[in-house]
């Protein structure tokens, strides 16, 4: 079981706590990162890809996260997002690469190309990556106009 936590701020200082003494402000960080290891299964064989090496030894970190109706989303500090659907099954995307795994109703993971997905005949993936890709769209729509109205 971690007992400690490794707490890193945005200017670079490193900071070790025992997780029964962490300071009150990051109670909450604490509580979150219980939550993901509560839902969050470890990688299979396929996500090996994604292993330290291939992250180059950065440590990777949840920057973004959001719950949906029927999933949560995460935003990852390497670039990759994933999709936790409330049936388990999960989607991995990695845009740097151009693939996706998806994880089934069996915990089995496949690594399909993301321009192979609607031809995959996965009729379950097909259904999830729509999904995904059109809430990826409103919240990336949302934060352009945020932006662009932050400019004006």
């Amino acid at each position: 079981m971690v007992r400690e936590l490794l707490y890193y701020e945005k200017n670079g200082n490193l900071y070790r706590y025992r997780l029964i003494e962490c300071p009150e402000y990051l109670k909450s960080k604490v509580v979150a990162l219980k939550f993901f290891r509560e839902n969050l299964r470890a990688p299979s064989s396929v996500a090996l890809a994604y292993s330290p090496t291939y992250i180059q030894s950065q440590m990777v970190y949840v920057k973004k996260w959001v719950k949906l109706d029927n999933a949560t989303m995460f935003r990852l500090s390497n670039k990759l997002v994933q999709v936790v659907f409330d049936d388990r099954t999960e989607i991995l995307f990695d845009i740097n690469r151009k693939q996706i795994i998806y994880t089934g109703y069996s915990e089995h993971k496949s690594l399909y190309a993301l321009s192979a997905v609607l031809e995959s005949g996965n009729t379950d993936l097909i259904k999830r990556f729509k999904y995904t890709k059109e809430i990826l769209s409103q919240m990336y729509s949302s934060v352009a106009k945020l932006h662009k109205g932050t400019l004006n």
